[in-house]
Formats: structure tokens, sequence, C-alpha cells
């Protein structure tokens, strides 16, 4: 039976990130590796990097720094001399890291930029080992244990912006997230481009495995789960929800501060509750300066300086014994 009123669900910090990090630095949202660490990325000049968001270029060469959490134990590796914007940072096989700009230009005449970098390890530098393209707009972007790439795109990225679709631009090409979900390798060549829904914006990505990815979309707001290429698709009648976790038998979506847990069955989704996860001060989880992200059945929250480690398995148990199951 579904509760209506939100269930409140008590989740403690598992870790304060001024204990690791150096006081005053300022790193970017956490990103769930296919290793189990944590990957942030923080910019070392922030006037270049801005410059390059809003020109798509700077004559200043600025550094990252990229910290691997693992255990509890931090890593911090120095990228140097860079003109992309980073987004997003994630693992490759062999001790290998690829980062991303989430857009990225066609300038006409077959000129475009590449906003994917492949880095090598050595010592306590990253250096580059190739780039690609892997269009614009992107929204998500997880790597697998064998080293593939799996990319959702906003709406941007699947209609045109920055020249590509653009009907004024003469040779502008279809916009390469046009898919809305695509899988790569690690040598930006494109493996699996979704092909059997229509997708205006992907709203939430939740890569399991290699084989195996769940994602929500907009504009019809449905879940499909692609297991081995194959689709299957869910209706959890909610809009403009994100953050999408699930195991074996439980799904959960968030729409800002509200979270709706699903029992997954045979033909569809059974919704069991909406609730709020609240931290150690008694502040809901979502709302403004908390940041997500979600792999499998794992869900990692920070707000301030700390960092939230859940497993669905937690939260189900939690709303059973508050429903008195």
């Amino acid at each position: 039976m579904l509760k209506q009123y939100p269930l409140e669900c008590y989740i403690g910090p598992t870790l304060d990130l001024e204990t690791i990090f150096n006081e005053g630095e300022h790193w970017g949202e956490p990103a769930i590796g296919f290793d189990g660490s944590l990957y942030f990325l923080r910019i070392l000049n922030e006037e270049a990097y801005n410059e390059v968001i809003l020109n798509n270029s700077t004559d200043t060469p600025f550094d990252f720094e990229v910290a691997i959490l693992t255990n509890h134990q931090v890593e911090v590796f120095t990228v140097k001399n860079q003109t992309k914007a980073y987004h997003f940072v994630q693992p490759l096989p062999k001790g290998r890291l690829i980062m991303v700009d989430a857009r990225v230009s066609y300038y006409g005449n077959g000129v475009f930029d590449q906003n994917a970098s492949v880095f090598k390890r050595v010592g306590n530098e990253l250096q580059p080992l190739r780039e690609f393209l892997i269009g614009d707009g992107i929204s998500h972007l997880y790597t697998t244990e064998i080293g593939t790439i799996w990319t959702g795109y906003f709406d941007e990225g699947i209609f045109g912006s920055h020249g590509w679709g653009d009907p004024w631009l003469k040779g502008s090409p279809t916009p390469i997230g046009e898919a809305g979900v695509i899988q790569w390798n690690s040598k930006g060549d494109q493996l699996f481009p979704n092909e059997q829904v229509y997708i205006a914006e992907c709203y939430s990505m939740n890569v399991v495995s290699n084989h195996e990815v769940w994602f929500y979309y907009y504009d019809s707001f449905k879940i499909v789960h692609l297991k081995d290429g194959e689709y299957k698709g869910y209706d959890p009648f909610l809009e403009f929800a994100s953050d999408l976790v699930v195991n074996e038998t439980h799904l959960m979506l968030r729409v800002d501060a509200d979270f709706y847990l699903y029992e997954i069955e045979k033909d569809g989704l059974k919704k069991i509750a909406r609730l709020h996860l609240v931290n150690e001060n008694e502040k809901k989880m979502g709302v403004a300066n908390t940041s997500f992200d979600v792999r499998g059945d794992r869900m990692v929250f920070q707000s301030r300086q700390y960092l939230y480690d859940v497993r669905l398995h937690e939260i189900v148990e939690m709303v059973k014994e508050k429903m008195g199951e």
C-alpha cells in the first residue's frame, strides 16, 4: 500500500571531506566509478575555465586536479596545460582515466573540437593519450569495467546547438547525441545508439555494468531497462524525476527532496512510498547545495563538506520498518 505522506529516513554522513582535502579547496561533485572509487575534479584557474565556457576557447591553458577516493584514502593527480572545460571524470581499465567536456562546438567546413580526453598515470600526473569527439550536450557519462562509455544527452545535444544541426550553417552535421543514449568504446567509436525509444532529454542514467543500463527520459517520463541489448520499459507515473537508483527488487527516483520508492514487478512498477532522506541536522537531502550520483544500488550525496554513501537496500529496510512490515 502506498503511503501518500512522506516518510522520513535518517541518513548519517559517511565522511567529512575536510579531513582528506585541504582547507579552502573547492572540489567538484563526486562521481562513482565502476571500481567503486569516487572521482572528483578541481580547477586550478577558475578565470581561464570560465573563459572556455563563455567563449569556447582560452589563451591561458590551465591545470586540473583529479582526486580518487578509495576506502577513505585519497590520491591526487595533476593534469597540466588544458584548454577544455571538463565536467566529467571516470576510470578506464589499466589505471587510465577519461575526462569529458559536456559541450563541444562545430565551426563549419568540417572543423570541430574534440571533447573527450584519455589520460594515463605517470607518477602524480595524468598525461594525455588521445582525444576524440563524443558529442555536444552531455548530461550523463559513465564508464564500465571493460572500458566502454555510456552517454546520455540533454535537449541541445539531441536537437542541435553549438553549430550542430544548424540549418543556417553550411554542412552542419546531425547532432551526435540525436539518439539520446549511446554506448562507445574507449577510442570514440559508437557501439550502440538507442534506436527504439524517442528521447527528447535523458533525465537520469544508471550504469550497472557494461551489459546493464537503466535510464529515465523526457518527454514520456518512462524508464528503460536495457540489458544485453534488450529493452524493457516501465512507467513510474512520475514527471521530471532524476537520480534513478536500482537493485534486483526495487527502484527509486528523486524529484527535488522527494524520493519515490517502487517495487519491481514482472509487468511493471508498484509504488511503495514517498520519502524524505534527512541528514544529521534534520535537513532534507535534495534541496539546494546537495549533489548526487548513482550507480547500481548505490547513492552518493554531498552536502557542504559531508559525504553520504547509501545503498538502496538500506532505504528499503528503513521504509519497511516505518510501514510496520
